[in-house]
This record gives C-alpha cells, sequence and structure tokens, in this order.
C-alpha cells in the first residue's frame, strides 16, 4: 500500500523537495506535513512579513519608501489578527485548528508572492524599475500578479481548511465569515467618524 499523502509529502521533503516548491504543488499534504512537525517557529512571522513586502512589490513600479517599511508591519499584523479570526471561524463549521496551526496555513500560502518578488528584484537591479512603470513588460506583470494573486487564494482556502481538517467549503465558509466580522469591524471604527463628518455637514447646511 502506498503513502498516504502527508506521509507522501514528508518523503519528498526528506528526500530534498523544498517545501517553498511543494506548498505550491501539493498545498494540503505539505501544509499538513509541516504543522505536525510543529506549527510554530520564526519562520511563519517572517513568512508574514515578506509577505507583505512581496505584496507591495506586485503592483506596477516600486512602492514609495514609506510603503516599504509599512508592508512588512502590516503584513506580520494581518498575519496574527487573520489567523485568530480564522480559528473563530473555521471552530463554528467543526474545524479543529489552534492559532498557530492557521497561522502557519497563512503564512505558507504567501509563498508565489514570496518568490515572484525574488524574481522581480534581480531584474529591477539590472534593468532598473522603469521597466515595471509602464509599457509591454509592465502589463505582463501586472498579469502575471493577477495570476498569482489567484494561486494564492487558491492555496490559502486548502490550507485553511487542512488544518482545520474540514472540506474545501466548509473552509471557503470560515474565510467568508472572518472577512464578514472584519469588515463590520472596520465599520463600525469608521461610524463615529462617519456620524461625525455627517453631522458637521448637516449643520453647515442649516446655518443661516
Amino acid at each position: 500500500m502506498g503513502a498516504s499523502w502527508p506521509e507522501a509529502a514528508r518523503e519528498d521533503m526528506t528526500s530534498g523537495a523544498t517545501p517553498w516548491v511543494l506548498i505550491c504543488t501539493q498545498p494540503r499534504a505539505t501544509i499538513r506535513a509541516l504543522v505536525d512537525a510543529g506549527p510554530g517557529g520564526a519562520i511563519v512571522p517572517v513568512l508574514g512579513a515578506l509577505g507583505g513586502l512581496a505584496g507591495a512589490f506586485m503592483e506596477r513600479g516600486i512602492p514609495s519608501t514609506p510603503r516599504l517599511i509599512l508592508a512588512p508591519v502590516a503584513g506580520l499584523v494581518l498575519l496574527y489578527v487573520n489567523a485568530a479570526l480564522l480559528r473563530l471561524t473555521g471552530s463554528w463549521l467543526d474545524g479543529r485548528a489552534t492559532t498557530p496551526e492557521v497561522r502557519a496555513a497563512l503564512a505558507w500560502s504567501q509563498v508565489p508572492t514570496i518568490l515572484a518578488f525574488a524574481c522581480k528584484l534581480p531584474v529591477i537591479a539590472v534593468l532598473g524599475p522603469e521597466l515595471f512603470a509602464e509599457g509591454f513588460a509592465a502589463d505582463v506583470w501586472a498579469i502575471f500578479a493577477i495570476l498569482v494573486s489567484s494561486w494564492v487564494s487558491v492555496l490559502t482556502l486548502s490550507c485553511v481548511a487542512e488544518v482545520h481538517r474540514v472540506s474545501l467549503w466548509r473552509g471557503l465558509g470560515a474565510i467568508v465569515l472572518a472577512g464578514v466580522i472584519a469588515s463590520g469591524a472596520v465599520l463600525a471604527l469608521l461610524m463615529p467618524v462617519l456620524l461625525l463628518g455627517f453631522g458637521a455637514a448637516l449643520l453647515q447646511n442649516l446655518a443661516p
């Protein structure tokens, strides 16, 4: 009898195949092998920060200096916030993942973006950032960025479902619920500002 798919992924990694490649081709098996070996470790926050920085480079041109500074911080913060939300929403759908496991799933799902970033940097160093600002190369990169983003979405869904030990549909449900909660929280924070702005505008219109 052949090895089960998590065991097969472990064998691939043991034989020299890197999880940086396997996570792109065998996401469920690879993330299962990784979290079973231990979902923590310094690599997870590093991937979160790199994912934030790489995401900034997926657009045309070169991001501004402030964005280069804030992007890794934002990536790290979103990693921890989203992991907590997805651990909660996944548990509502019979998911069994711990927060560190979900965090590992989200972090490793960023690998395609990080690899694309790693490919873009040497091209920028040799040919200059203007290559990606406009023209044919910029259009090709924009299409490539859409494909990478789509694949990251697929990996995120697969990895979140796997660590929760649920179907892809339930994994999708957990992600949608987390998005609804996050959107509601943002709206709740913005509501006082919106109300103050609306009230000020109304008073100004009513003033003689």
